[in-house]
């Protein structure tokens, strides 16, 4: 009963459910079923049948999320010694005065809190003279609220370094809480990356992003799915901006002559036309 609702939605919705991922998924099912008093996966089907809003919900609400800060350190250092300066420069030249970025499928924030310290830093250490503006979407709106918040568990700053933790988080009892130096950048909203009206979040207008970070997303669904996301990231990217993937991800086929691979050793893509 359950391997069918399962089949169903990895279907309807594009995901990828390894046998692994079946007990969360099976648990957060039964979890939704029980706040609309629906007893079975059968009639649980049938519900999502009739509301086509739910497969919506079910799209942010069944991604397996796992992040932390500083995910995979090697690209933050590649970025604060080599891509965020490049950007800045280049923005300065072109009397541009703002570092756009987007961090898609962003879940509870600590890859747009750390992209913003990384930002921090170049700015402080090279004297720019820039604003910085980071959007961070997810389609869970519940997974956005813990993110304004900024208050985290001490496990997910394993990869912080220590002078990093003094300077943008603050300790409080059992957690840590960022500094509104950062929350002051990072803006939260609510965004579905297949979305057909839309090529970028409403916020940022026309896209044109500096940088585009989208890891650990790709991964969780089908080929026809990824190229509808991949698509979306590729008009969000300004022409020699530069795209974020995951370690276990890479560049679609048809995008190989729209972005170059920046380092051979990380999945970082700029766009060349």
């Amino acid at each position: 009963m359950w391997n069918d609702l399962i089949s169903f939605l990895s279907l309807k919705l594009g995901l990828r459910f390894s046998e692994h991922d079946n007990g969360f998924v099976i648990q957060k099912l039964k979890s939704r079923m029980t706040e609309l008093s629906i007893p079975s996966p059968a009639e649980y089907k049938t519900y999502i049948v009739t509301h086509a809003s739910e497969l919506s919900f079910l799209n942010g609400h069944l991604a397996v999320s796992v992040t932390h800060f500083f995910r995979n350190p090697l690209v933050f250092e590649y970025l604060m010694e080599e891509l965020l300066p490049e950007i800045i420069r280049r923005n300065i030249l072109n009397h541009d005065r703002v570092l756009r970025v987007w961090s898609a499928g962003c879940a509870t924030g600590e890859e747009a809190y750390s992209v913003a310290v990384a930002c921090r830093e170049v700015v402080k250490r090279h004297g720019f003279q820039v604003t910085i503006s980071i959007i961070a979407t997810d389609i869970d709106h519940t997974a956005l609220e813990r993110g304004r918040k900024g208050i985290y568990q001490p496990a997910s700053l394993d990869n912080v370094r220590y002078g990093f933790i003094n300077k943008y988080f603050k300790k409080e009892k059992e957690w840590f809480e960022v500094m509104d130096e950062l929350k002051s950048v990072v803006h939260f909203s609510p965004y579905d990356l297949f979305d057909p009206n839309t090529y970028a979040p409403p916020e940022s207008m026309f896209g044109d992003f500096d940088m585009v970070l989208c890891r650990n997303v790709l991964i969780y669904y089908d080929d026809q799915h990824q190229k509808v996301i991949m698509e979306k990231l590729r008009r969000a990217t300004a022409v020699n901006g530069f795209l974020i993937l995951g370690e276990a991800e890479s560049l679609d086929l048809g995008m190989r002559g729209v972005f170059a691979g920046e380092n051979s050793r990380l999945p970082i893509f700029r766009r060349i036309k």
